[in-house]
C-alpha cells in the first residue's frame, strides 16, 4: 500500500490529502480508492453529500 501511496499516478492525490490534521496514508488511499476522481464533484458541497456528511430530508 505505502508504494501505490507514493509512487502511483495517484499519489500527488494522496500526498496532498495527507497535510490534513489527522489523516493519514490508510485513510488517504482509502479514500482515494472509494471517490476515484474527485473532479467529478462541482463542489465540496457535493462531495460531502456523497459521503453522507452533509445533513438533508
Amino acid at each position: 500500500m505505502h508504494t501505490q501511496a507514493t509512487e502511483s499516478s495517484h499519489a500527488p492525490v494522496i500526498q496532498a490529502l495527507q497535510t490534513l490534521r489527522g489523516v493519514a496514508e490508510v485513510t488517504t488511499v482509502t479514500l482515494v480508492a472509494e471517490v476515484g476522481k474527485f473532479s467529478r464533484f462541482r463542489s465540496p458541497k457535493q462531495l460531502m453529500a456523497y459521503a453522507g456528511l452533509v445533513p438533508r430530508e
